[in-house]
């Protein structure tokens, strides 16, 4: 994973300095940045806005949903796919539904999370498809 792996280089690199680490949505993040509050943010995004921004990778999205099947969708002609997203504004949000719209495919906001966590049960539930960043390499 992207994060554990930044996280996990700098401890091993600088192990006397003591971190303190924040899981927060960009805007906030990067205000924090700009304004001093915070020294360092890694966030998702093409880097504009963000004071000295350096992209570390670029991963790909993939589209991510139960093993089991979503029982919510079967594909029929016209029923719109059960979309899970972060609560907006959201960039992962944003690109599924110009992707689905893109590809004809009907969809609907089935489920709305702050976190990635609400959006992982939802998916292992299935209750419909997320589009996310897949960091396995």
């Amino acid at each position: 994973m992207l994060l554990s792996g930044v996280l996990g280089r700098f401890s091993r690199a600088h192990p006397r300095v003591r971190i303190e680490v924040r899981v927060a949505r960009n805007a906030e993040l990067i205000e924090r940045v700009t304004s001093g509050r915070l020294d360092l943010a890694l966030a998702w995004g093409d880097g504009m806005g963000a004071p000295h921004g350096e992209r570390l990778a670029e991963l790909p999205m993939r589209w991510i949903g139960s093993a089991a099947g979503c029982p919510a969708w079967t594909g029929a002609e016209g029923e719109p796919l059960p979309l899970l997203a972060i609560e907006a504004p959201c960039r992962f949000r944003d690109a599924a539904a110009a992707a689905l719209d893109r590809a004809g495919i009907p969809w609907r906001l089935a489920f709305t999370s702050p976190d990635l966590g609400g959006l992982w049960a939802a998916a292992a539930a299935g209750l419909g498809f997320v589009a996310l960043s897949d960091d396995r390499r």
